[in-house]
């Protein structure tokens, strides 16, 4: 067997580098957050919004653990409500379970409530005590979301 003794490696240019760190510190993050959106958004919403709405409406949203006849898991309820608070007074319970989002409880409630501030919202819950039983039978909450506070 004989070895070539002139291979030669390949260089690389200094434009060469320039576009590699370009495609690895921008182009590559901005695919796989454009690919991956609907979490973007929905971490966004859970870190930063959710926070605030609670405050607004006086509540808070956690994990609880729901126990049926023929599974149990952790679920996202409303896990305190603030006496005199806006979800108080429309008639909102520790333990109401919101209902009817598709793609996540937690995201998805925030977001119906972000999306609708200024505006009346019809939610719907399942209360705990009810969905431990098996009935899932919603009830309707009218509650006004107030816009943001300038400033």
């Amino acid at each position: 067997m004989k070895v070539d003794v002139k291979t030669q490696f390949r260089t690389v240019t200094i434009q060469q580098w320039w576009f590699l760190a370009f495609v690895v510190l921008f182009a590559l993050p901005f695919v796989i957050v454009i690919a991956s959106h609907r979490e973007v958004y929905d971490w966004y919403l859970v870190q930063f919004v959710e926070p605030e709405l609670e405050q607004l409406l006086g509540f808070r949203l956690g994990e609880i653990p729901l126990v049926e006849p023929e599974r149990s898991y952790v679920i996202s309820a409303i896990v305190a409500v603030v006496p005199g608070g806006i979800f108080d007074k429309a008639g909102v319970r520790e333990g109401d379970i919101p209902y009817g989002y598709v793609h996540g409880i937690r995201s998805g409630f925030v977001r119906h409530l972000h999306h609708r501030r200024g505006a009346n919202v019809n939610l719907r819950f399942v209360n705990r005590i009810d969905a431990d039983t098996g009935k899932w039978v919603p009830r309707d909450v009218p509650v006004f979301v107030p816009g943001k506070s300038a400033g």
